[in-house]
């Protein structure tokens, strides 16, 4: 007669919980593919209907002030996912580590939604990392990120990613950009990411145009006026761009997202928001918070270029100030911030808001400059276009009237700032180049 022993019996249910799909008694991480082929290490196969994609949404990279050694996954649910984790490994080891996942909940019109987020802590700079979304009956399809290192940087820069009835501008240019530069660091949308930041249907519509593209990028987003306004039209308060991105903390218990710093490579990046006009009159002191944060900040950052993205220019052109009141020339915002930039040593201004390319090359005290941060004002990436009146002392470079879609790619070395900006078909547009020796330590 057949002896069965403890071993058996344990073997047995084992083999059942599996084929019975109680995953909330088997690990996830014991099953790495529904591939029918593979088996675990005791000889039973995974079922093929065990793992199955987990419904999950809009899953993004997002940067963190340490990129090099840290990482943020995001993604989104209509419903409630019991359980969820990620796990990671590095590529191609066969042991994982486990992340936590928060999550919350909030509506966007009449959509619930259930965001999620992982922060990946610990990870060695210039590796490759894979990781997937777990819960405890299901596993989605492993992901692969990339920590940064200290050399080198290379980055797709766009803005005003905002588009009326559809998105297809949109879509075309920010995969024109992935296309030609593969191997691009990060993307950055400095502003106007949708054209109402309330609005479920236009957050969808922009996330389906670089769904496929933001598992494998980091993703820098910068708030522009568009994220304050309500599905009325008026200003309100950012709410649902607070959801959508978890970014580096400033410190602030008033500001908390609106504004951060992270490095990569050889640059130190500040996110500005100046977005004083929307806000102003809803949460006062944002100026004046981030004028002092810019200098603590800086005070100990040994990188050797500095860089600003910020939405609103500083260039009125047609547009009136907000306090002055005046029509064109240099507005409020350049009046707030260039003397800080000056005095803090930063090279590189980038903007959006206009919806069209300018390049100032270098401003100081107001005026143009033979040294001084360079002013570059981004073109749109959506279909927003404007025809923007040329100011023959300040704009040195400007794209095609009326407007083009373009986007801008940023290089960084040491000693190397390049700086050149594209049409969706590869034209290029501008081309420039910055060189000096390393910031002293």
């Amino acid at each position: 007669m057949y002896q069965y022993t403890r071993r058996h019996f344990l073997h047995l249910c084992f083999r059942a919980m599996i084929f019975l799909g109680l995953g909330g008694l088997i690990p996830a991480r014991m099953f790495p593919r529904a591939e029918a082929s593979e088996v675990l290490p005791d000889g039973l196969h995974v079922p093929q209907d065990y793992l199955r994609s987990l419904p999950t949404k809009n899953l993004r990279q997002i940067i963190t002030a340490d990129p090099s050694k840290s990482c943020t996954i995001m993604w989104q649910s209509t419903e409630l996912q019991k359980g969820a984790r990620l796990e990671y490994r590095k590529h191609g080891a066969r042991g994982a580590g486990w992340a936590d996942i928060s999550y919350e909940y909030f509506t966007l019109e009449d959509q619930q939604l259930f965001i999620y987020t992982a922060h990946l802590e610990r990870l060695e700079p210039e590796t490759r990392y894979d990781c997937r979304v777990v819960r405890d009956d299901a596993a989605g399809q492993w992901m692969s990120l990339q920590t940064a290192g200290y050399g080198n940087l290379q980055a797709i820069i766009v803005c005003d990613s905002q588009c009326s009835e559809t998105y297809e501008d949109w879509e075309t240019t920010i995969h024109a950009a992935a296309r030609d530069f593969p191997k691009a660091s990060f993307i950055a949308d400095l502003g106007d990411i949708t054209d109402n930041g309330q609005s479920a249907w236009h957050w969808k519509s922009w996330y389906s145009g670089i769904a496929d593209l933001l598992p494998l990028y980091p993703f820098v987003p910068v708030m522009g006026n568009h994220e304050c306004y309500s599905l009325e039209w008026k200003d309100c308060l950012p709410e649902n761009y607070l959801h959508q991105f978890s970014l580096p903390t400033n410190g602030s218990k008033k500001f908390l997202g609106y504004y951060y710093s992270f490095s990569y490579g050889p640059a130190h990046f500040l996110v500005l928001n100046n977005n004083f006009q929307e806000l102003d009159g809803l949460r006062p002191g944002l100026l004046d918070e981030q004028r002092t944060w810019m200098r603590e900040d800086l005070s100990r950052d040994k990188h050797p270029w500095r860089i600003v993205l910020m939405h609103k220019d500083i260039h009125s052109y047609n547009e009136y100030n907000f306090y002055t009141k005046e029509i064109g020339g240099l507005n409020d915002i350049a009046h707030d911030f260039m003397p800080d930039f000056e005095a803090l040593g930063i090279d590189l201004v980038l903007t959006g808001h206009m919806h069209t390319y300018r390049n100032r090359g270098h401003l100081y005290d107001f005026k143009p400059a033979d040294h001084g941060p360079v002013y570059v004002l981004c073109g749109l990436s959506g279909n927003a276009r404007y025809d923007v009146p040329l100011d023959l002392m300040f704009d040195k470079v400007s794209s095609p009237q009326p407007e083009t879609d373009n986007y801008v790619i940023l290089d960084a070395s040491p000693k190397i700032l390049r700086l050149r900006c594209f049409l969706p078909d590869g034209t290029l547009i501008d081309d420039m180049e910055l060189s000096k020796e390393s910031r002293k330590q």
